[in-house]
């Protein structure tokens, strides 16, 4: 085989030793961007679980506070309301005895008895 001939197989074998090569560093790097995108994914994944299990958290957190202070509101609605009407009842009974009343508005005091 000549000299010439010999040189353009040794350039072509080169090349196409070299196109192998980058062929090659090529799927090496689509493979380790697959691998990324996987784990990109499975980090996504963990994020939203994260955020789902913070907010579930957050509103039962919100609900037992909400409730205790609903409960507390309504204990005091029961007590505040038991607490005016015994003052309305000893107003009331004072206006019988002849005691003047001092709440505002009270029909024992408008209308000089009950």
């Amino acid at each position: 085989m000549p000299w010439c001939d010999r040189h353009l197989l040794h350039h072509a074998l080169v090349r196409q030793a070299q196109v192998h090569l980058s062929h090659h560093a090529l799927t090496m790097k689509k493979d380790q961007l697959d691998m990324f995108r996987r784990k990109l994914e499975a980090e996504k994944e963990k994020h939203q679980n994260c955020i789902q299990e913070t907010q579930r958290i957050t509103l039962n957190g919100i609900q037992t506070g909400f409730s205790k202070v609903f409960e507390s509101l309504a204990e005091f609605s029961k007590t505040s309301l038991t607490m005016y009407n015994d003052l309305l009842t000893y107003s009331e009974n004072a206006g019988k005895n002849g005691i003047p009343s001092y709440i505002e508005g009270s029909q024992v005091e408008e209308n000089g008895s009950s």
